[in-house]
């Protein structure tokens, strides 16, 4: 992640945008392969644990030490998923279109997309990624110190 400013200022928006009741109940959920990262809540930041330059930090530093799996690699772990969705037939809303959506970037050489907008309504994802070790040495501290004042 090359832009810190527009890693910024769309955090910044998102902050800006976003109700409450519409962030995670959680601050922070184990994800990724072997659990080598965390999505830590904006809730975070709302309530007054984690600064938004904190995390912001965090997050670039996480998304540029990251190792990215080859599109080869991802195109390979892509198809055994869809082989398990087709499994179960789930028969989700559009999924041929995305599937075939998904599979034109992988020819392209590339993998990375946003969020639907279905997902983001239901799911509402205001969090940003931390590789683990990250987390443990600079935000985990300040998350657990919640847990020594009164409020």
């Amino acid at each position: 992640m090359a832009d810190r400013e527009s890693a910024k200022a769309y955090l910044a928006e998102e902050l800006r945008t976003t109700s409450n009741e519409s962030l995670m109940a959680w601050y922070i959920e184990p994800c990724g392969p072997r659990g080598k990262h965390v999505r830590v809540s904006l809730k975070a930041i709302r309530d007054n644990l984690v600064t938004e330059d904190a995390l912001l930090e965090a997050f670039i530093r996480s998304a540029n030490t990251t190792k990215r799996p080859s599109v080869r690699s991802w195109q390979r772990r892509w198809h055994k998923i869809i082989g398990t969705i087709d499994q179960m037939n789930l028969s989700l809303p559009r999924y041929d279109e995305d599937k075939q959506f998904i599979d034109s970037l992988l020819t392209e050489g590339k993998y990375a997309i946003s969020h639907s907008p279905e997902y983001r309504e239901t799911y509402h994802p205001h969090y940003r990624i931390v590789e683990r070790k990250i987390y443990e040495r600079e935000l985990k501290p300040l998350l657990e110190s919640k847990d020594k004042h009164p409020y």
